[in-house]
């Protein structure tokens, strides 16, 4: 999804593979034919102004996310896209989200879990900070499906009314930074349930939590020992203050 009517091209290695125009409620869908993991850059044209995404997926992948753009960017100065309103949710395949160096990406969950995963997706994100926001549950993985958020010059906050990080099945989240991961949840700092395992790297590992701070049944397993230190409490450093979009947000996606 995005705002308005805007025109929506996918590329891959310079070749246009599918165009659509957005529906009035901003929806859109691309369908195009992958030859293993690839690098597909989607272009959106907003009455001449031009602003993009780069996403590797491999064949097979299905990914839903729902995208804010920003136009208020000063003139003469790059438009990028820094914020995903509605959460990310992946099936199947290998999908990667990166962003460009000095960016963070905020990712709000409209009150539902803000990462979804299932099956055997395998869903990595990279950007500079990550801000999960507004979530059921920050990230909750189930099946087989593999989740690693990771940031060298960052850090990662996770604010959900539900819990942090969640797993089922024999998922796994891995989440690995190099400052400090921070997660305020109304019920468990995280819950793994089944095989699944859940492991934390960080210099700092914070977890307010309205229940308990980790809670396994079966087989599962959560790994802090990459975790320089483990706080349990309000964060000295609450998460970061979102700015307003100018667009109104759309309706999470189906």
């Amino acid at each position: 999804k995005a705002q308005g009517s805007i025109t929506v091209t996918a590329i891959i290695d310079g070749v246009t593979v599918d165009t659509t125009v957005t529906d009035p409620d901003g929806s859109f869908t691309l369908s195009f034919l992958l030859d293993g993991a690839q690098n597909v850059t989607l272009l959106f044209d907003i009455d001449g102004t031009i602003v993009s995404i780069s996403i590797t997926v491999q064949e097979g992948s299905v990914i839903d996310i729902v995208l804010v753009i920003d136009l208020n960017a000063p003139e003469g100065e790059e438009v990028e896209i820094v914020e995903l309103e509605g959460p990310i949710r992946c099936e199947n395949g290998t999908v990667e989200i990166t962003k460009n160096p000095d960016e963070g990406l905020v990712i709000d969950g409209g009150g539902e879990d803000c990462i979804r995963t299932a099956g055997n997706c395998n869903l990595i994100i990279d950007p500079e900070n990550i801000i999960l926001t507004n979530c059921e549950n920050c990230v909750d993985a189930r099946g087989t499906s593999d989740v690693t958020l990771e940031t060298f010059d960052g850090d990662i906050f996770c604010d959900a009314f539900g819990d942090g990080i969640k797993t089922v099945g024999d998922a796994t989240v891995f989440l690995d930074v190099n400052g400090d991961i921070d997660v305020s949840a109304g019920e468990n700092g995280a819950k793994a349930d089944g095989n699944s395992v859940i492991s934390f790297a960080a210099d700092v590992c914070i977890f307010d939590s309205g229940e308990d701070t980790f809670d396994t049944n079966g087989n599962a397993t959560i790994n802090t020992e990459g975790c320089g230190e483990i706080i349990e409490g309000p964060s000295p450093s609450p998460i970061p203050t979102l700015e307003p979009s100018p667009f109104p947000s759309p309706e999470p996606s189906p």
